[in-house]
């Protein structure tokens, strides 16, 4: 899956996993998981990384700051910032910690999606990692 993504067939890399999924060929760990969400961002499918996500958190999986970074990055190309400040409060709520990838990504999805009052939360929350003015120049 590595490979097909590496070679731009995002589609391809999408079919093998559902082949592989469907006949339980092998199972799946984080880097393969995160394979695929990298595969849904590329081709804006927010509906399948967010189901990807859910299916990553109910095997038991933890530690998953990178997998939300791929799915929020998801959200914000496909234009739903509302479903990415949705997998950010849920990643909060599981106790998985944002960084700086994480705010740089939701703030970049709350300016696009005029969403100032979570942007206003956001930077309150993310000035330990830089200062608001930070912010607002990468967002511009």
């Amino acid at each position: 899956m590595s490979s097909l993504n590496k070679a731009d067939k995002h589609d391809e890399a999408l079919r093998l996993y559902k082949q592989i999924e469907r006949n339980e060929m092998l199972e799946f760990n984080k880097q393969l998981y995160n394979t695929v969400l990298m595969s849904c961002s590329k081709l804006r499918l927010w509906g399948k990384a967010v189901e990807i996500l859910w299916q990553m958190e109910a095997s038991g999986m933890s530690d998953l700051t990178v997998s939300y970074n791929l799915v929020i990055r998801t959200c914000e190309l496909a234009r739903k910032p509302k479903i990415a400040w949705q997998v950010y409060e849920h990643m909060v709520h599981q106790k998985c910690i944002p960084n700086i990838f994480t705010y740089l990504s939701i703030i970049r999805c709350c300016t696009k999606g005029y969403l100032y009052e979570e942007l206003e939360e956001i930077l309150n929350v993310s000035k330990k990692y830089f200062s608001n003015f930070l912010a607002i120049f990468v967002c511009v």
